[in-house]
């Protein structure tokens, strides 16, 4: 709520080109609250804005957008600009925003992305419409089963050093891939380094296939009460997570309510395999070793 009654000072900061103040006021804020801003403010001066904006902070704003802002806002910024966002932005979040452009648009921002997201992408595009491969991400962290707590720390040092972003769930896969199990993160500080992730964890874990359309993953995120839950390819191999946000965007979408709205639907108990019900910041975490 802060953005909408910043707006004002924000759009008068523009009309006097006064940048370098303007700059300083859109650091002081949170990015939902730049994304609030931008909501009602000319197309143009979002452009300027985003010129303003640290590549990390844009990203974190495009993301908290709605599709059709998001398309009004790529149009507006430059191919260097738009590639930088494109690139940064979740797997997930970017084909949000992907999935419904023309054709032709939607191959041209294609052609912005790296080879590596560009595969990512093309791969997300490439499930059903309505499906969880469509909503899920390929950031998540596996680790293997035969791996000790030592070598699992070691990867996510290595992971964190790369870029990876901060996770709480680990997700647990044979040699092949396959997934076995899920390991909280804070389970690791309690045991000894030599442990087998092996003798850590019960093989009893709840999936989604990327087949699997959207509702069921809704009523999965209900009956579990979990912050993200694995994604499957036919063979039960690992190939991404969807998230509890991800649940609260589709069922604000089906229920036509906007993203600024989505509080009140955030009904859903998050929890975790070993303690009762719990509030949490709705974040996951990146990369998968081989």
């Amino acid at each position: 709520m802060l953005g909408i009654f910043l707006r004002p000072e924000i759009e008068e900061l523009i009309r006097q080109r006064n940048f370098t103040a303007l700059r300083e006021a859109l650091l002081e804020l949170h990015p939902q609250d730049i994304a609030e801003v931008l909501r009602d403010v000319p197309i143009d001066d979002q452009a300027i804005i985003f010129r303003l904006l640290p590549q990390e902070t844009a990203t974190a704003v495009v993301e908290r957008m709605n599709s059709a802002a998001q398309r009004r806002l790529m149009h507006s910024l430059g191919r260097k600009q738009t590639a930088s966002i494109l690139n940064a932005m979740t797997p997930d979040d970017r084909t949000a925003l992907l999935e419904d452009l023309p054709e032709s648009v939607k191959n041209q921002l294609l052609g912005v992305l790296s080879p590596e997201e560009y595969r990512v992408a093309s791969q997300l595009l490439a499930y059903p419409e309505d499906s969880v491969g469509r909503r899920m991400t390929t950031d998540f962290v596996a680790v293997r089963e035969n791996w000790t707590l030592a070598q699992v720390l070691r990867h996510l040092r290595r992971d964190k050093a790369n870029g990876g972003v901060t996770m709480d769930v680990l997700y647990v896969t044979d040699a092949a891939g396959h997934l076995v199990d899920d390991l909280r993160l804070r389970d690791l500080v309690l045991a000894e380094p030599h442990t087998a992730v092996r003798e850590m964890i019960d093989r009893d874990v709840e999936s989604l296939r990327v087949t699997d359309d959207q509702e069921t993953a809704v009523r999965l995120f209900q009956r579990t009460g979990r912050s993200s839950i694995p994604v499957v390819d036919t063979h039960n191999m690992l190939v991404g997570i969807v998230t509890a946000d991800d649940v609260v965007r589709y069922r604000g979408e089906i229920l036509g309510v906007a993203p600024d709205d989505f509080e009140p639907l955030m009904t859903i108990k998050l929890t975790d395999a070993t303690t009762p019900p719990r509030t949490t910041s709705w974040s996951t975490g990146s990369e998968q070793e081989r």
